[in-house]
């Protein structure tokens, strides 16, 4: 028996759609069979509505079942795609707005703000731990601002404790200079450079 020869796709239609001279048997067989996903087989379409498999070949043949499902396929996974892309952006933006909140939170303290009754942080009153954990955010900001790597940077803690004096009286220096300019960027940089230079000697 001569089988009718695979159909041709409907023009303006997608190949998932039904087609031009399809029946609504087949197409509803057929949906189901899209809908299994990379994972799907003729047994379990003629398992599941109890016909022949060699009749689900038939139809799979002629209204070419594989080619639709793999188009459906790929654009399945375009869409999935720009589904993660879409979060993607979403969660930049929304870690973005994160960081510029905690930022102004940040130099609100470090500034004050007599109108919102926030007073300003005194660098005297600062602990050994506090500075050094000022140090190590500042440098790191630093590196990041500059596109550069943070992770591979040591840490200010393993500086050797005879050098921490002469340190800490430049970091306090450059912070209460900072402090009378309004706590400008280059603070940042005044503390790189000064660690750099002790940890250089």
């Amino acid at each position: 028996m001569t089988l009718p020869a695979p159909i041709d796709f409907t023009e303006g239609r997608s190949p998932w759609e039904k087609q031009k001279g399809e029946t609504d048997r087949a197409f509803r067989y057929f949906q189901v069979y899209r809908n299994l996903g990379h994972k799907r087989s003729y047994v379990q379409i003629a398992e599941a509505f109890s016909i022949s498999t060699t009749r689900v070949n038939q139809l799979g043949r002629r209204y070419r079942w594989r080619e639709r499902a793999e188009a459906w396929d790929m654009e399945e996974d375009r869409h999935d795609l720009e589904a993660i892309r879409r979060r993607r952006r979403e969660s930049d933006f929304n870690l973005r707005r994160i960081g510029a909140y905690s930022q102004s939170v940040a130099i609100a303290r470090l500034r004050g703000n007599a109108d919102q009754g926030i007073r300003a942080i005194d660098p005297n009153e600062m602990g050994v731990q506090d500075v050094v954990a000022l140090l190590n955010v500042g440098i790191k900001a630093d590196r990041l601002g500059l596109g550069a790597a943070t992770e591979n940077i040591s840490d200010v803690t393993r500086i050797p404790a005879s050098l921490w004096q002469g340190m800490l009286t430049e970091v306090m220096g450059a912070a209460m200079e900072r402090m009378e300019q309004g706590l400008q960027p280059g603070f940042v940089a005044d503390c790189r450079a000064i660690v750099e230079r002790h940890v250089g000697r």
